[in-house]
Order: C-alpha cells, then sequence, then structure tokens
C-alpha cells in the first residue's frame, strides 16, 4: 500500500459502507473488496481522500487469500505480478491497525469485521 496517505476517517459512518456495499454478495469478501475498491474511487474523485483511502484499505484487508500451508501466516496476496504483489499482511502499519480497532464494533458486514478481527489478532497479540 502507499505510503504518505491522508488520515483515516474517525467512523463507518464517514465510509458509507451500506451504500459502497450496495447489490454487492456480503458472503464474499473478493465481492466485497471490489466494491470497497469501486466506492472508494468514487469518494477520491470527490475529494474525499480520507475516506477513499480507508476504503481502500478495508478493500486490501478483504483481498488476502487463506494459506492454510502455513498456519503462523494464515494469509497471503492475491495475486502477484512479476516483483509486485497485492497486498498482504505485512502491508499494515500502526496507523492502518488503530483504524481497524477504532471501527471494529461499527461494521456490520460479517466477513470483513472477521477479517479485521483476525488482522487485529495476528498483528496486534505479538506486540
Amino acid at each position: 500500500m502507499p505510503n504518505n496517505n491522508p488520515a483515516h476517517v474517525e467512523d463507518v459512518e464517514a465510509l458509507s459502507l451500506s451504500t459502497a456495499l450496495a447489490d454487492t454478495n456480503l458472503d464474499s469478501l473478493w465481492k466485497i473488496k471490489l466494491s470497497l475498491d469501486r466506492y472508494a474511487a468514487v469518494k477520491e474523485n470527490s475529494g474525499e481522500t480520507s475516506a477513499s483511502h480507508s476504503l481502500f484499505t478495508l478493500g486490501a484487508a478483504s483481498s488476502m487469500m487463506i494459506d492454510t500451508e502455513f498456519p503462523n501466516t494464515p494469509f497471503k496476496p492475491f495475486a502477484r505480478f512479476g516483483n509486485r504483489r497485492s497486498p498482504a499482511l505485512d502491508d499494515f502499519e500502526e496507523d492502518d491497525l488503530d483504524f481497524f480497532e477504532r471501527i471494529f464494533e461499527q461494521i456490520d458486514v460479517s466477513p470483513l469485521q472477521a477479517r479485521i478481527a483476525d488482522i487485529l489478532w495476528l498483528l496486534r497479540t505479538n506486540d
């Protein structure tokens, strides 16, 4: 994920998740990711850079795949393209984790909330 991003939003309400995820199959993290990314682009185009950044971060969290081969690192990037790859667990920085903690209980999309819980468990319980 790129550095020098704007600050994350303070609460889920600023994200308009119900709008972002309207007509989305909420049983699929990949579909959730695609919808979040599309709505993040809308927010970016309207000048709402913090909301856009926050939506893209949630989309990044949704994009990782389960990897049962290594139990201590259960997520892997969805895709690799030469020396580039989609987001991985170690891409999330402290401000991202603070954002996840702040909004966790406000998210009413179970798969997304579960993914955030997994990320927080893996990255914050080892501190």
